[in-house]
């Protein structure tokens, strides 16, 4: 659900804004759930066969949110004519953007 989303959001970008809110999103729910894995193993309730193929998941999905997140940030360089993409991600990530901030409690809070 979250990947169908941020690769809607992706194609949405030259009109909508950014997509960099519900990748930074994606992140914390993989930190989460290789914590709620290692929790899931010491109570003898998952496997490690298990965790490997939750591990490939949990990748593959964060590979998603990474490449969609790359393809959003040229079109949005792109379109404003700068290409210096670690400075664009840098500014909005630093806590500056008020619109990076509410859309990230937004998805977070989905």
């Amino acid at each position: 659900m979250l990947a169908d989303g941020l690769v809607l959001l992706t194609l949405l970008v030259c009109v909508e804004g950014n997509v960099e809110p519900l990748e930074q999103v994606i992140d914390g729910l993989a930190i989460q759930m290789r914590a709620n894995h290692i929790t899931r193993l010491q109570a003898g309730t998952c496997t490690i066969e298990l965790g490997f193929i939750l591990s490939d998941l949990i990748n593959g999905m964060e590979r998603v949110s990474d490449h969609c997140s790359n393809i959003a940030v040229t079109i949005i360089e792109v379109a404003e004519g700068v290409f210096d993409t670690h400075k664009y991600l840098n500014d909005i990530k630093s806590g500056n953007d008020e619109r990076f901030r509410k859309e990230y409690e937004t998805y977070k809070n989905k």
